[in-house]
């Protein structure tokens, strides 16, 4: 069929050798720190909209 099995060009790898250590992660870093910012402060925001909640309704 159309499908190519695991094996089909396993000696043919376009890809590059992975060498531990040498990629660039400075984009990884970024996004990381920005979805560490946004968790914390929507957390922060759930809780807050939570106590106003339980003080509108108590």
């Amino acid at each position: 069929m159309g499908y190519l099995s695991a094996n089909t060009h396993a000696g043919d790898s376009q890809m590059s050798d992975h060498k531990h250590g040498e990629m660039d992660t400075t984009e990884h870093e970024k996004t990381f720190d920005w979805f560490m910012w946004f968790i914390s402060r929507g957390t922060v925001a759930i809780i807050v909209l939570l106590i106003f909640l339980a003080l509108v309704n108590g």
